[in-house]
């Protein structure tokens, strides 16, 4: 008894998790979809709903797994990632880009999640349950994360933040600009002492 009464605590306190869980209206999110493995097989894939009001659904491609998109009527209404395993004890990470709804209000992610023993878990319950599903709160008043300047086409001065996004970018840039600073400083050194100048 104590075994079942533990695993479902573990099973309760692990969900599939989309993050940011809060956007703005008509912004260009960029989102990450985090996806445990809390049973002791592989998980073989995940099937992500698409909830009504997005639009510009781009999806990042994750090396290991297969993507197929779903539609209904033009319109995409679905993601399948397929062909990778989450192996036990393990999570794994899927990323898109979506233009949030123009209207305030709150964006339920529903995820399939399927094991290779055949057992499926949907993460579509509500706030409180053992298999809730995501949400995310549209708002004028979230900061924002990871978002898409539209004009730039870049990532927006607080993008970053989530593990494994551009802000890794950013320092590399950084550093590299403060390397080539110092050789042009070293280089001009070198040319006034050669020729006989005092250092300013």
């Amino acid at each position: 008894m104590l075994v079942v009464t533990s695993w479902a605590a573990a099973s309760a306190a692990a969900h599939a998790v989309m993050q940011p869980s809060a956007s703005r209206p008509a912004d260009i999110q960029r989102y990450t979809l985090t996806v445990p493995n809390e049973r002791t097989v592989p998980t073989i894939s995940v099937r992500l709903e698409v909830p009504e009001g997005l639009s510009l659904f781009l999806v990042e491609n994750k090396p290991g797994w297969s993507t197929h998109i779903e539609k209904r009527n033009g319109q995409i209404v679905a993601v399948v990632f397929d062909g990778g395993t989450i192996r036990p004890d393990q999570f794994d990470t899927f990323r898109f880009i979506a233009k949030n709804p123009v209207q305030e209000g709150t964006i339920a992610w529903n995820v399939r999640q399927t094991y290779q023993s055949g057992e499926i878990v949907d993460w579509n319950g509500p706030p409180g349950s053992d298999t809730p599903a995501s949400r995310t709160k549209i708002s004028e008043n979230a900061v924002p994360v990871d978002t898409v300047d539209v004009a730039s086409g870049r990532p927006s001065a607080a993008a970053g933040t989530l593990a494994g996004s551009t802000g890794g970018g950013h320092d590399r840039l950084a550093l590299i600009l403060a390397v080539v600073a110092i050789g042009i400083a070293l280089v001009g050194a070198a040319v006034a002492l050669l020729r006989g100048r005092p250092l300013a």
